[in-house]
């Protein structure tokens, strides 16, 4: 996936607390995500592929190795794990330089079939 920006994603709007707009973000970003994994189904089909994807992005609720660094999104200080369409496993890398990185890995108690 791309860097998200907030520009792209939502309008700001004159009288919108920050609260507001920090949850306006969230869910413009859940339903970007939500609309490529469902993309991404419709292309697998039926067949027993896997979904992968990348993003560029901090996410709470999911763990995290040493060398993760912080990264701001717009007025989104993180992205909660639960917001993204859960395969069996998701696992986040940071690519910097030539070097991978595990960022955090969530797995999903139950496999969850493409909707």
């Amino acid at each position: 996936m791309p860097f998200l920006r907030p520009r792209e994603l939502v309008t700001s709007q004159a009288g919108h607390s920050g609260r507001e707009k920090q949850q306006q973000l969230l869910h413009a970003i859940s339903d970007y995500y939500q609309e490529q994994y469902q993309q991404a189904c419709a292309l697998r089909g039926y067949r027993p592929l896997p979904i992968i994807a990348s993003g560029h992005l901090t996410t709470v609720g999911a763990s995290k190795s040493d060398a993760v660094r912080d990264i701001y999104i717009g007025t989104l200080d993180a992205f909660p794990a639960q917001h993204f369409p859960l395969p069996t496993t998701l696992r986040w890398a940071i690519f910097t330089g030539r070097r991978w990185s595990a960022a955090a890995s969530i797995s999903a108690t139950a496999a969850r079939r493409c909707r």
